[in-house]
């Protein structure tokens, strides 16, 4: 299990069925620039916050004996919009987040949106033509849920010393 690839999986997940008409990529992937008005989600952290759920007993889960855990993480994502009309899709984006068809889309994922930046207009300058840029930061909690396999124990036995 690898918490930063769940994460960005996650939130690739559910940034798409928010951001519909335009293409969602993950930054710094390589290769060439999308064409037109884009989105690149950059995971900047994802620190543990702690741990929500910690099984007591072994139970069956997925047909083995195993213990589960559930851990919480705080993720703090920068949202960047690049093209010509990214400031239209950065500020629509920030605003149908706090709305609840947003929330749901995140929390089917495991997200919650705990707290988000400004959007800030910060546009690059390319060879001799200024480009469009803008950019979000969000910080979401985001729960794992860990399962860990667990040997039966067949046979016990206790010899005792008394001195």
């Amino acid at each position: 299990m690898n918490v930063y690839d769940l994460v960005r999986t996650a939130l690739y997940n559910s940034s798409k069925k928010i951001i519909t008409d335009n293409q969602v990529i993950h930054s710094h992937q390589g290769g060439q620039e999308p064409r037109g008005t884009y989105c690149a989600i950059n995971v900047l952290r994802a620190d543990k916050i702690g741990m929500e759920y910690n099984s007591t007993y072994a139970g069956y889960y997925n047909d083995n004996l195993e213990i589960l855990s559930r851990n919480e993480y705080e993720t703090i994502v920068r949202f960047m919009f690049v093209g010509k009309d990214a400031g239209d899709l950065a500020y629509h984006f920030e605003a149908v987040m706090d709305n609840a068809a947003s929330r749901f889309h995140f929390g089917t994922e495991n997200l919650a949106v705990m707290r988000k930046s400004e959007v800030r207009r910060v546009p690059e300058k390319r060879d001799t033509t200024w480009v469009a840029s803008f950019t979000l930061d969000v910080t979401f909690s985001y729960a794992v849920e860990i399962t860990q396999a667990i040997d039966i124990i067949e046979d016990v036995s206790w010899n005792a010393t008394i001195n």
